[in-house]
């Protein structure tokens, strides 16, 4: 049974990924805003960040090997509305450093 946050890639690799490693490998790349925030787990492969100035979610997309960030609507404390804001191709070396936290074992199928 496929699980959020295991992917089928078309070169049949298997990847799981966990809430922490989504956090620690956006803290590693230094993805995350410099002030002083709050961050809690959104699903396996995004994060909840809120700062004073304003909340966002990373999504680490694990397929298109792309980080995606959404900004929260500060118009209203109720609103879980997320735009999007920017989505950063990872490079060569964020690619190797995002494969060394996953458990990824080949499979036949």
């Amino acid at each position: 049974m496929l699980k959020e946050a295991d992917l089928f890639c078309p070169n049949s690799v298997r990847i799981n990924f966990t809430i922490y490693q989504t956090y620690s490998f956006l803290d590693s790349c230094r993805l995350l805003p410099p002030q002083i925030y709050f961050w809690k787990p959104f699903t396996k492969t995004t994060i909840y960040v809120d700062t004073a100035q304003r909340s966002l979610l990373y999504h680490v997309d694990l397929y298109d090997m792309t980080i995606s960030i959404f900004a929260g609507d500060r118009r209203s404390e109720l609103s879980e509305h997320f735009l999007p804001v920017q989505t950063i191709d990872l490079n060569s070396a964020q690619t190797k450093m995002l494969k060394s936290y996953e458990y990824v074992e080949n499979v036949t199928h």
